[in-house]
């Protein structure tokens, strides 16, 4: 990512279309004062007279911390019973209320997340992805995966397989042989898979919602949202542990999967989701840590209801199996064994390892189970 070099008082301003890329964007200093008026205007709500410790409050906003989203900033609450409109966002908090950000408290929360994003945002080589195609590979990629480590991975299987069509007819050995290194195989066969239903169901093109992202084959609810938000720009927002962490936070509660999922869509960035995505995951991982955030270095602290708290205590754990005693290498070693050994049948027999032969055998029933290789019964095995 380029770095922007700024005088002290100046913003940047991101603009991108809904297919852009993270990278594919204008990027331009504007006055800050005019910057201010923008966003003013963008997220100014109607109000009325009445103000609380210097703070002016929209009718019915409530400034109680356990309303969450800040303290004392407006942030309205409705009794659960009574029910709220189906279109508004919402997160349920420990007091069994429905804490709903006002559309003036979630632009002021996206205003600052997104200028912190501008000056600090992770250089990612993912964050290139330009096309829905790219996008997907990368987040199908990163499912299991650290992000940092997926980078130079993608990078070689975009190379390979630029487009749907190109995936969608390889035989799965080189499919394999180009996953290599990332771990959980069975992510490149449905990957393959999903390639070739875009082809058959959306001919060719990656589909643009969340539903039809949802349907294809090894896409969940978060890959299909984060595509939906960083290829097509869906004003939806991919809630993994990071910014589940940060919309609790931010509200000061415990919340339920969906109830987190509400509350991230409730703040997500109308313009600009993709960044937004981003820009959430990038404070949590290095600011909004779990063990130890860094509240003087957040741009989020005036609305976040847990400023200050400490993060959890580490936990006692039991020492690590070294990796190569874990049936994941073991499993890792046979596919790339059976891989490089070519179209044709191959013997595998003996340990592997600190694996004994028992061992390779349920690996390879594992494997088969999972469409990676086929075996004839015996000793002999091939990919699938």
């Amino acid at each position: 990512m380029q770095e922007a070099h700024l005088e002290l008082g100046e913003r940047i301003e991101v603009r991108r279309s809904q297919r852009d890329g993270p990278l594919d964007r204008e990027m331009r200093v504007v006055e800050p004062d005019l910057a201010r008026q923008r966003v003013a205007a963008r997220s100014r709500p109607e109000r009325r007279l009445g103000t609380d410790g210097g703070v002016e409050r929209l009718a019915g906003a409530s400034t109680s911390r356990a309303a969450g989203f800040g303290h004392g900033l407006p942030f309205p609450t409705v009794d659960r019973r009574q029910g709220y409109p189906p279109s508004t966002p919402s997160a349920v908090v420990g007091d069994g209320s429905v804490a709903m950000p006002a559309p003036s408290t979630a632009a002021a929360i996206s205003v600052a997340l997104l200028d912190w994003y501008a000056l600090r945002a992770r250089s990612l080589p993912i964050r290139a992805a330009g096309d829905p195609w790219a996008i997907l590979v990368a987040e199908v990629m990163s499912q299991q995966t650290q992000i940092a480590r997926v980078g130079a991975h993608w990078v070689r299987f975009m190379a390979a397989y630029p487009t749907p069509a190109s995936l969608a007819e390889a035989p799965l050995r080189e499919v394999i042989l180009a996953w290599a290194g990332l771990g959980y195989n069975r992510r490149a066969v449905a990957l393959r898979d999903a390639a070739r239903a875009i082809l058959e169901r959306h001919a060719g093109r990656v589909p643009s919602t969340v539903a039809e992202l949802d349907a294809l084959p090894g896409v969940g609810p978060y890959t299909a949202r984060a595509v939906a938000a960083l290829a097509f720009g869906v004003p939806v927002a991919a809630v993994d542990v990071n910014v589940r962490r940060l919309a609790e936070r931010l509200a000061g509660a415990t919340l339920s999967p969906t109830a987190a999922q509400a509350a991230a869509d409730g703040l997500v960035d109308r313009e600009r989701p993709g960044d937004w995505i981003h820009a959430a995951m990038d404070l949590a991982a290095t600011v909004c840590r779990r063990r130890a955030p860094a509240c003087d270095e957040c741009p989020l602290t005036a609305w976040c209801a847990s400023r200050g708290t400490p993060g959890e205590q580490a936990r006692p754990r039991s020492p690590a199996t070294p990796f190569p005693e874990t049936r994941r290498w073991l499993r890792g070693r046979l596919l790339a064994e059976i891989a490089r050994g070519g179209d044709g049948w191959m013997t595998v027999e003996g340990p592997r390892g600190e694996h004994d032969g028992a061992a390779v055998r349920e690996a390879l029933a594992g494997l088969e189970a999972d469409g990676l290789v086929v075996t004839d019964g015996a000793s002999r095995v091939r990919i699938g």
